[in-house]
Protein backbone atom coordinates (compact mmCIF):
# COMPACT_ATOMS: atom_id res chain seq x y z
CA UNK A 1 0.00 0.00 0.00
CA UNK A 2 1.20 3.41 -1.00
CA UNK A 3 1.55 6.27 1.53
CA UNK A 4 -1.29 7.87 -0.55
CA UNK A 5 -3.34 5.02 -0.06
CA UNK A 6 -2.69 4.84 3.41
CA UNK A 7 -3.50 8.70 3.46
CA UNK A 8 -7.31 7.89 1.93
CA UNK A 9 -7.58 5.15 4.56
CA UNK A 10 -7.06 6.72 7.28
CA UNK A 11 -9.09 9.92 6.36
CA UNK A 12 -12.45 11.43 5.34
CA UNK A 13 -12.06 12.35 1.29
CA UNK A 14 -14.05 15.57 0.96
CA UNK A 15 -15.07 17.48 -1.87
CA UNK A 16 -15.27 21.10 -2.65
CA UNK A 17 -16.35 23.80 -5.05
CA UNK A 18 -14.74 27.08 -5.98
CA UNK A 19 -15.31 29.65 -3.32
CA UNK A 20 -15.96 26.97 -0.52
CA UNK A 21 -14.20 27.24 2.83
CA UNK A 22 -12.85 23.92 4.39
CA UNK A 23 -12.34 26.20 7.80
CA UNK A 24 -12.35 30.06 8.57
CA UNK A 25 -9.71 31.72 10.28
CA UNK A 26 -10.24 31.39 14.39
CA UNK A 27 -12.42 28.17 13.96
CA UNK A 28 -11.56 25.48 16.14
CA UNK A 29 -10.59 21.92 15.39
CA UNK A 30 -8.34 18.97 15.48
CA UNK A 31 -7.63 17.66 11.85
CA UNK A 32 -5.36 18.21 9.23
CA UNK A 33 -5.79 18.35 5.29
CA UNK A 34 -3.63 16.75 2.14
CA UNK A 35 -4.86 17.99 -0.90
CA UNK A 36 -5.68 15.47 -3.52
CA UNK A 37 -6.98 17.18 -6.12
CA UNK A 38 -7.42 21.29 -6.88
CA UNK A 39 -5.86 24.25 -5.36
CA UNK A 40 -7.08 26.21 -1.65
CA UNK A 41 -5.94 29.83 -0.87
CA UNK A 42 -5.09 30.99 2.75
CA UNK A 43 -6.83 33.97 3.57
CA UNK A 44 -6.44 36.21 6.77
CA UNK A 45 -8.34 38.86 8.44
CA UNK A 46 -6.56 42.12 8.08
CA UNK A 47 -7.53 44.36 11.04
CA UNK A 48 -9.19 46.78 8.30
CA UNK A 49 -12.26 43.74 8.06
CA UNK A 50 -10.98 42.62 4.66
CA UNK A 51 -9.58 39.24 3.95
CA UNK A 52 -6.26 38.77 2.21
CA UNK A 53 -4.81 35.94 0.40
CA UNK A 54 -1.48 35.01 1.95
CA UNK A 55 -0.49 32.10 -0.33
CA UNK A 56 -2.01 29.07 -2.02
CA UNK A 57 -1.50 25.07 -1.34
CA UNK A 58 -1.52 22.74 -4.36
CA UNK A 59 -2.22 18.89 -4.66
CA UNK A 60 -0.26 16.76 -2.67
CA UNK A 61 0.60 19.60 -0.33
CA UNK A 62 -1.05 19.91 3.71
CA UNK A 63 -2.20 22.37 5.59
CA UNK A 64 -4.26 22.34 9.35
CA UNK A 65 -1.19 20.48 10.99
CA UNK A 66 -0.58 23.20 13.74
CA UNK A 67 -4.49 22.41 15.02
CA UNK A 68 -3.94 18.32 14.58
CA UNK A 69 -0.68 18.92 17.25
CA UNK A 70 -2.06 20.72 19.86
CA UNK A 71 -5.66 21.85 19.01
CA UNK A 72 -4.47 25.64 18.53
CA UNK A 73 -7.78 27.61 16.70
CA UNK A 74 -6.87 28.31 12.77
CA UNK A 75 -4.58 31.09 12.08
CA UNK A 76 -6.10 31.48 8.58
CA UNK A 77 -9.15 30.82 6.78
CA UNK A 78 -8.18 27.81 3.69
CA UNK A 79 -10.79 28.30 0.52
CA UNK A 80 -11.18 26.53 -2.40
CA UNK A 81 -10.29 27.81 -5.53
CA UNK A 82 -11.21 25.18 -7.86
CA UNK A 83 -14.61 23.71 -8.70
CA UNK A 84 -14.05 20.48 -7.99
CA UNK A 85 -11.00 20.31 -5.44
CA UNK A 86 -10.50 17.20 -3.10
CA UNK A 87 -8.95 16.88 0.14
CA UNK A 88 -8.51 14.29 2.95
CA UNK A 89 -8.97 15.23 6.46
CA UNK A 90 -7.27 13.17 9.16
CA UNK A 91 -7.99 13.35 13.03
CA UNK A 92 -5.61 13.19 15.59
CA UNK A 93 -5.96 9.39 15.91
CA UNK A 94 -5.22 8.84 12.14
CA UNK A 95 -2.29 11.30 12.15
CA UNK A 96 -0.59 9.78 15.51
CA UNK A 97 -1.06 6.35 13.63
CA UNK A 98 0.20 7.90 10.44
CA UNK A 99 3.49 9.40 12.17
CA UNK A 100 4.51 5.72 12.26
CA UNK A 101 3.62 4.50 8.90
CA UNK A 102 4.18 7.20 6.65
CA UNK A 103 7.82 7.99 6.56
CA UNK A 104 7.78 10.55 3.55
CA UNK A 105 4.76 12.21 5.27
CA UNK A 106 6.08 12.89 8.46
CA UNK A 107 9.33 13.71 6.82
CA UNK A 108 7.57 16.72 5.48
CA UNK A 109 5.85 17.51 8.09
CA UNK A 110 8.33 18.19 10.51
CA UNK A 111 10.46 19.91 7.97
CA UNK A 112 7.93 22.23 7.14
CA UNK A 113 7.38 23.22 10.90
CA UNK A 114 11.24 23.72 11.16
CA UNK A 115 11.21 25.71 8.41
CA UNK A 116 8.65 27.43 9.78
CA UNK A 117 9.54 27.81 12.89
CA UNK A 118 13.25 29.23 11.26
CA UNK A 119 12.01 31.61 9.39
CA UNK A 120 10.19 32.90 12.36
CA UNK A 121 13.20 33.28 14.52
CA UNK A 122 14.91 34.89 11.94
CA UNK A 123 11.84 37.50 12.23
CA UNK A 124 11.96 37.89 15.85
CA UNK A 125 15.74 38.60 15.46
CA UNK A 126 15.30 41.57 12.75
CA UNK A 127 12.43 42.68 15.54
CA UNK A 128 15.38 43.49 17.79
CA UNK A 129 14.15 40.52 19.86
CA UNK A 130 15.51 37.49 21.14
CA UNK A 131 14.59 34.17 19.79
CA UNK A 132 14.23 31.20 22.05
CA UNK A 133 16.34 28.31 21.19
CA UNK A 134 14.93 25.41 18.69
CA UNK A 135 14.72 22.03 19.84
CA UNK A 136 17.87 20.23 17.85
CA UNK A 137 16.70 17.94 14.94
CA UNK A 138 15.51 14.27 15.39
CA UNK A 139 17.82 11.90 14.70
CA UNK A 140 17.63 8.88 12.60
CA UNK A 141 16.98 6.42 15.57
CA UNK A 142 14.77 9.14 17.65
CA UNK A 143 12.46 9.46 14.14
CA UNK A 144 12.08 5.42 14.55
CA UNK A 145 9.55 6.70 17.44
CA UNK A 146 6.13 8.20 16.56
CA UNK A 147 6.20 9.68 20.26
CA UNK A 148 9.22 11.52 19.70
CA UNK A 149 7.93 12.86 16.63
CA UNK A 150 4.93 14.16 18.39
CA UNK A 151 6.87 15.44 21.05
CA UNK A 152 9.11 17.12 18.50
CA UNK A 153 6.20 19.15 16.78
CA UNK A 154 4.71 19.71 19.51
CA UNK A 155 7.80 21.79 20.61
CA UNK A 156 8.10 23.50 17.34
CA UNK A 157 4.51 24.06 17.57
CA UNK A 158 4.85 26.26 20.73
CA UNK A 159 8.13 27.37 19.57
CA UNK A 160 6.14 28.94 16.88
CA UNK A 161 3.14 30.41 18.45
CA UNK A 162 5.61 31.88 21.19
CA UNK A 163 7.46 33.87 19.01
CA UNK A 164 4.66 34.94 16.31
CA UNK A 165 3.42 36.04 20.12
CA UNK A 166 6.12 37.69 20.94
CA UNK A 167 6.62 40.02 17.59
CA UNK A 168 3.68 41.73 18.73
CA UNK A 169 4.93 42.73 22.04
CA UNK A 170 7.34 45.94 22.73
CA UNK A 171 10.56 45.25 23.78
CA UNK A 172 10.91 44.96 27.58
CA UNK A 173 7.62 42.72 27.30
CA UNK A 174 8.06 39.32 25.93
CA UNK A 175 7.64 37.38 29.38
CA UNK A 176 4.53 39.09 29.32
CA UNK A 177 2.45 36.80 26.91
CA UNK A 178 0.28 35.65 30.01
CA UNK A 179 -0.74 39.16 31.27
CA UNK A 180 -1.33 40.05 27.08
CA UNK A 181 -3.34 36.93 27.24
CA UNK A 182 -5.39 38.46 30.15
CA UNK A 183 -5.77 42.13 28.82
CA UNK A 184 -7.43 40.53 25.26
CA UNK A 185 -9.71 38.87 27.62
CA UNK A 186 -10.55 41.29 29.79
CA UNK A 187 -11.52 43.46 26.65
CA UNK A 188 -13.78 41.06 25.75
CA UNK A 189 -15.14 41.37 29.17
CA UNK A 190 -15.44 44.73 28.92
CA UNK A 191 -17.22 44.54 26.06
CA UNK A 192 -19.51 42.61 27.60
CA UNK A 193 -19.74 44.67 30.55
CA UNK A 194 -20.44 48.13 28.32
CA UNK A 195 -23.46 46.08 26.14
CA UNK A 196 -25.39 45.42 29.95
CA UNK A 197 -24.44 49.03 30.44
CA UNK A 198 -26.06 50.14 27.49
CA UNK A 199 -29.07 47.77 28.01
CA UNK A 200 -29.73 49.44 31.59
CA UNK A 201 -29.44 53.14 30.60
CA UNK A 202 -31.87 52.27 27.85
CA UNK A 203 -34.40 50.20 30.46
CA UNK A 204 -33.87 53.46 33.09
CA UNK A 205 -35.09 56.06 30.50
CA UNK A 206 -38.42 58.00 31.32
CA UNK A 207 -40.23 60.92 29.71
CA UNK A 208 -38.35 63.02 32.01
CA UNK A 209 -36.15 65.02 29.20
CA UNK A 210 -33.21 64.48 31.83
CA UNK A 211 -32.75 60.64 31.42
CA UNK A 212 -33.69 61.42 28.09
CA UNK A 213 -29.98 62.52 27.87
CA UNK A 214 -28.79 59.33 29.24
CA UNK A 215 -29.11 57.61 25.39
CA UNK A 216 -25.79 56.05 24.61
CA UNK A 217 -23.27 58.76 23.30
CA UNK A 218 -23.89 60.25 19.73
CA UNK A 219 -21.05 59.30 17.54
CA UNK A 220 -19.12 62.95 17.28
CA UNK A 221 -19.49 64.42 13.25
CA UNK A 222 -23.03 62.39 12.15
CA UNK A 223 -26.43 63.63 13.56
CA UNK A 224 -26.22 64.42 17.31
CA UNK A 225 -29.72 64.35 19.74
CA UNK A 226 -30.02 68.00 19.80
CA UNK A 227 -29.89 68.14 16.13
CA UNK A 228 -32.62 65.64 16.18
CA UNK A 229 -34.84 67.66 18.66
CA UNK A 230 -34.74 70.60 16.23
CA UNK A 231 -37.02 68.21 13.81
CA UNK A 232 -39.02 67.41 16.62
CA UNK A 233 -38.18 63.27 16.43
CA UNK A 234 -40.60 61.57 18.43
CA UNK A 235 -38.26 59.35 21.33
CA UNK A 236 -37.12 56.28 19.53
CA UNK A 237 -37.27 57.26 15.69
CA UNK A 238 -33.75 57.00 14.51
CA UNK A 239 -32.51 58.86 11.73
CA UNK A 240 -29.93 57.17 10.06
CA UNK A 241 -29.01 58.80 6.78
CA UNK A 242 -27.27 62.67 7.57
CA UNK A 243 -28.88 65.96 6.84
CA UNK A 244 -28.97 67.26 3.27
CA UNK A 245 -28.13 63.37 2.04
CA UNK A 246 -30.04 63.14 -1.53
CA UNK A 247 -30.03 59.87 -3.40
CA UNK A 248 -27.23 58.97 -5.85
CA UNK A 249 -29.37 56.69 -7.81
CA UNK A 250 -26.11 55.13 -9.25
CA UNK A 251 -26.25 51.34 -9.72
CA UNK A 252 -22.76 49.73 -9.46
CA UNK A 253 -21.51 48.65 -13.27
CA UNK A 254 -19.45 45.87 -11.93
CA UNK A 255 -22.11 43.08 -10.43
CA UNK A 256 -20.95 39.50 -11.70
CA UNK A 257 -22.81 37.00 -9.68
CA UNK A 258 -20.20 34.27 -10.72
CA UNK A 259 -18.33 36.52 -8.35
CA UNK A 260 -20.10 35.91 -5.19
CA UNK A 261 -21.68 33.09 -3.18
CA UNK A 262 -23.92 32.33 -0.65
CA UNK A 263 -23.13 30.41 2.85
CA UNK A 264 -24.86 29.76 5.74
CA UNK A 265 -23.66 31.72 8.81
CA UNK A 266 -25.02 32.32 12.26
CA UNK A 267 -26.60 35.49 13.55
CA UNK A 268 -23.87 36.51 16.19
CA UNK A 269 -26.52 38.07 17.94
CA UNK A 270 -29.60 36.06 17.75
CA UNK A 271 -28.00 33.15 16.93
CA UNK A 272 -30.52 31.94 14.46
CA UNK A 273 -29.54 30.44 10.78
CA UNK A 274 -28.90 32.43 8.19
CA UNK A 275 -27.67 32.88 4.61
CA UNK A 276 -25.59 35.52 3.41
CA UNK A 277 -23.67 36.85 0.33
CA UNK A 278 -19.77 36.62 0.37
CA UNK A 279 -16.56 37.14 -2.35
CA UNK A 280 -15.50 34.47 -4.06
CA UNK A 281 -12.05 35.73 -3.42
CA UNK A 282 -10.24 34.26 -6.20
CA UNK A 283 -12.39 35.42 -8.66
CA UNK A 284 -12.00 39.11 -7.90
CA UNK A 285 -9.78 39.58 -10.28
CA UNK A 286 -6.65 41.96 -9.91
CA UNK A 287 -5.91 43.09 -6.19
CA UNK A 288 -4.88 47.08 -5.48
CA UNK A 289 -4.12 47.91 -2.07
CA UNK A 290 -4.35 52.04 -1.59
CA UNK A 291 -2.78 54.27 1.61
CA UNK A 292 -6.42 55.15 3.07
CA UNK A 293 -6.77 51.12 3.65
CA UNK A 294 -9.21 50.60 0.69
CA UNK A 295 -8.83 47.33 -1.03
CA UNK A 296 -9.84 47.36 -4.52
CA UNK A 297 -10.51 44.51 -7.28
CA UNK A 298 -10.17 44.89 -11.13
CA UNK A 299 -13.77 42.46 -11.44
CA UNK A 300 -15.91 43.57 -8.55
CA UNK A 301 -16.94 46.55 -6.41
CA UNK A 302 -16.39 44.86 -3.16
CA UNK A 303 -17.56 47.58 -1.02
CA UNK A 304 -21.03 47.31 -1.92
CA UNK A 305 -21.49 43.85 -1.00
CA UNK A 306 -19.38 44.00 2.56
CA UNK A 307 -22.32 44.37 5.03
CA UNK A 308 -24.89 41.75 5.44
CA UNK A 309 -28.33 41.47 7.52
CA UNK A 310 -30.16 39.35 9.90
CA UNK A 311 -33.60 38.64 8.43
CA UNK A 312 -34.71 37.86 11.88
CA UNK A 313 -33.48 40.45 13.96
CA UNK A 314 -32.26 42.74 11.25
CA UNK A 315 -28.74 43.07 12.62
CA UNK A 316 -26.87 44.78 10.15
CA UNK A 317 -22.90 43.72 10.51
CA UNK A 318 -19.88 42.87 7.83
CA UNK A 319 -19.40 39.38 6.64
CA UNK A 320 -16.89 38.70 9.20
CA UNK A 321 -18.40 39.54 11.78
CA UNK A 322 -21.27 37.37 11.03
CA UNK A 323 -18.67 34.51 10.73
CA UNK A 324 -17.76 34.88 14.58
CA UNK A 325 -20.36 34.13 16.99
CA UNK A 326 -20.20 35.40 20.08
CA UNK A 327 -22.95 36.21 23.15
CA UNK A 328 -25.25 38.94 23.62
CA UNK A 329 -27.78 39.97 26.54
CA UNK A 330 -30.31 40.86 24.33
CA UNK A 331 -30.17 40.90 20.39
CA UNK A 332 -30.95 44.31 18.78
CA UNK A 333 -34.72 44.68 19.01
CA UNK A 334 -34.32 46.53 15.31
CA UNK A 335 -37.71 45.99 14.60
CA UNK A 336 -38.78 48.17 17.01
CA UNK A 337 -37.43 51.36 15.53
CA UNK A 338 -39.21 54.11 13.77
CA UNK A 339 -37.13 55.17 10.96
CA UNK A 340 -37.20 58.99 10.11
CA UNK A 341 -38.70 58.56 6.62
CA UNK A 342 -39.93 55.24 4.91
CA UNK A 343 -36.75 55.80 2.30
CA UNK A 344 -34.86 54.93 5.37
CA UNK A 345 -36.31 51.80 6.41
CA UNK A 346 -34.14 49.35 6.54
CA UNK A 347 -34.25 46.67 3.51
CA UNK A 348 -32.00 44.85 1.05
CA UNK A 349 -32.54 43.41 -1.99
CA UNK A 350 -30.14 40.37 -2.38
CA UNK A 351 -30.44 39.92 -5.34
CA UNK A 352 -26.64 41.58 -5.89
CA UNK A 353 -28.21 44.52 -7.80
CA UNK A 354 -26.63 46.69 -4.82
CA UNK A 355 -26.41 50.41 -5.39
CA UNK A 356 -24.33 53.04 -3.62
CA UNK A 357 -27.59 54.43 -1.81
CA UNK A 358 -28.37 50.95 -0.49
CA UNK A 359 -24.23 50.57 0.65
CA UNK A 360 -24.11 53.94 2.57
CA UNK A 361 -27.78 52.82 4.20
CA UNK A 362 -26.39 49.74 5.38
CA UNK A 363 -23.21 51.27 6.85
CA UNK A 364 -25.06 53.70 9.11
CA UNK A 365 -27.36 51.38 10.04
CA UNK A 366 -24.08 49.37 10.91
CA UNK A 367 -23.49 52.04 13.23
CA UNK A 368 -26.85 52.14 14.46
CA UNK A 369 -26.73 48.68 15.13
CA UNK A 370 -23.06 48.68 17.14
CA UNK A 371 -24.41 51.67 19.12
CA UNK A 372 -26.94 48.82 20.68
CA UNK A 373 -24.03 45.85 21.52
CA UNK A 374 -20.63 47.43 21.63
CA UNK A 375 -17.92 50.37 22.29
CA UNK A 376 -15.38 48.58 20.51
CA UNK A 377 -13.70 51.46 18.45
CA UNK A 378 -12.29 49.21 15.48
CA UNK A 379 -15.68 48.04 14.70
CA UNK A 380 -16.40 51.85 14.65
CA UNK A 381 -13.52 52.79 12.43
CA UNK A 382 -14.22 50.20 10.04
CA UNK A 383 -17.55 50.68 9.10
CA UNK A 384 -16.64 54.87 9.12
CA UNK A 385 -13.84 54.51 7.27
CA UNK A 386 -16.02 52.45 4.48
CA UNK A 387 -18.25 55.47 4.49
CA UNK A 388 -15.45 57.84 4.01
CA UNK A 389 -14.64 55.95 0.78
CA UNK A 390 -18.00 55.95 -0.72
CA UNK A 391 -18.85 59.44 -0.32
CA UNK A 392 -15.45 60.38 -1.64
CA UNK A 393 -16.43 57.85 -4.62
CA UNK A 394 -19.51 60.55 -5.41
CA UNK A 395 -17.30 63.41 -4.34
CA UNK A 396 -19.69 64.29 -1.76
CA UNK A 397 -16.69 66.37 -0.05
CA UNK A 398 -18.26 67.24 3.18
CA UNK A 399 -20.04 63.91 3.98
CA UNK A 400 -16.24 62.28 2.97
CA UNK A 401 -14.87 65.09 5.37
CA UNK A 402 -17.37 63.87 8.54
CA UNK A 403 -16.95 60.26 8.12
CA UNK A 404 -12.92 60.72 7.65
CA UNK A 405 -13.29 62.41 11.32
CA UNK A 406 -15.02 59.66 12.40
CA UNK A 407 -12.75 57.32 11.13
CA UNK A 408 -9.85 59.20 12.39
CA UNK A 409 -11.06 59.34 16.19
CA UNK A 410 -11.36 55.66 16.23
CA UNK A 411 -8.99 54.35 14.71
CA UNK A 412 -7.02 56.76 17.01
CA UNK A 413 -8.76 55.20 20.01
CA UNK A 414 -8.11 52.00 18.68
CA UNK A 415 -4.52 52.21 18.26
CA UNK A 416 -3.80 54.07 21.20
CA UNK A 417 -5.11 50.81 23.69
CA UNK A 418 -3.79 48.23 21.02
CA UNK A 419 -0.27 48.98 19.57
CA UNK A 420 0.91 46.92 21.81
CA UNK A 421 -0.86 43.49 20.34
CA UNK A 422 -0.24 44.58 16.86
CA UNK A 423 1.98 43.25 14.09
CA UNK A 424 4.42 45.40 12.16
CA UNK A 425 2.47 45.32 8.98
CA UNK A 426 -1.03 46.68 10.80
CA UNK A 427 0.94 49.09 12.64
CA UNK A 428 2.37 50.21 9.21
CA UNK A 429 -0.88 50.49 7.52
CA UNK A 430 -2.62 51.70 10.55
CA UNK A 431 -0.65 54.88 10.45
CA UNK A 432 -1.20 55.37 6.61
CA UNK A 433 -4.89 55.46 7.33
CA UNK A 434 -4.25 58.09 10.61
CA UNK A 435 -2.15 60.31 7.96
CA UNK A 436 -4.34 60.28 5.03
CA UNK A 437 -7.17 60.86 7.51
CA UNK A 438 -5.35 63.84 8.90
CA UNK A 439 -4.50 65.09 5.21
CA UNK A 440 -8.82 65.10 3.97
CA UNK A 441 -8.95 66.98 7.34
CA UNK A 442 -6.58 69.24 6.60
CA UNK A 443 -3.41 68.83 9.05
CA UNK A 444 -0.57 67.86 7.18
CA UNK A 445 1.78 68.11 9.78
CA UNK A 446 -0.09 65.59 11.52
CA UNK A 447 -0.03 63.32 8.26
CA UNK A 448 3.55 63.68 7.39
CA UNK A 449 4.21 62.77 11.42
CA UNK A 450 2.94 59.49 10.86
CA UNK A 451 4.45 59.00 7.79
CA UNK A 452 7.76 59.55 9.30
CA UNK A 453 6.40 57.07 12.15
CA UNK A 454 6.04 54.48 9.17
CA UNK A 455 9.72 54.82 7.62
CA UNK A 456 11.39 54.20 11.24
CA UNK A 457 8.89 51.34 11.70
CA UNK A 458 9.26 50.40 8.32
CA UNK A 459 13.20 50.38 8.57
CA UNK A 460 14.32 48.28 6.50
CA UNK A 461 11.40 46.17 5.19
CA UNK A 462 10.82 46.25 1.40
CA UNK A 463 7.99 46.50 -0.07
CA UNK A 464 5.10 48.11 -2.92
CA UNK A 465 2.97 49.65 0.17
CA UNK A 466 6.37 51.08 2.08
CA UNK A 467 7.61 52.23 -1.14
CA UNK A 468 4.32 54.25 -1.37
CA UNK A 469 4.56 55.84 2.47
CA UNK A 470 7.96 57.15 1.05
CA UNK A 471 6.56 58.89 -1.68
CA UNK A 472 3.23 60.16 0.40
CA UNK A 473 5.63 61.43 3.25
CA UNK A 474 8.07 63.14 0.96
CA UNK A 475 5.17 65.02 -1.17
CA UNK A 476 3.82 65.99 2.08
CA UNK A 477 7.16 67.15 3.42
CA UNK A 478 7.35 69.33 0.36
CA UNK A 479 4.15 71.22 0.62
CA UNK A 480 4.86 72.31 4.73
Amino acid sequence: MTEMDMLRSAGTIEKFKRGQPVFLQYDTGNEMYVVLKGTFGVYINTFTGFTSRVTGINQGSFFGEMAVIDGSPRSAAVISEDEDAVVVKIGKDSFELLLKKAPNMTSAIMNTLRNRAVATSESVGKAGKTAPSLPPPLTREETANATNIMHYLTMLADNIRNMNDALFIEDGDTDDLNEVAALVKAEEENERREAEALKESKEAKTSDETEKQQKEPTIEGTTTQEEDDEDNLPDGVVRLLPKGYEPYNITDLKINTNNMREIKAVCPYCHKSIKIDVPIHGQLGDKEELLDGRIKYSNLNILLYTNAVCPNCKYCDTNMEFSIPRETLDPPKYDGIQFYSKEEFFRYDRSLNRTVDEAILSYYSNIECLKRVTNNPLRYANAWIRLYWLYSDMNSTDFAKDAAKNAFNYYSRYYENSSKTMSVDDQIKLNAILGEMSMVLGNNEKAFDYYTMIAVTGKGIKSDFISQCDERRKEIQSIL
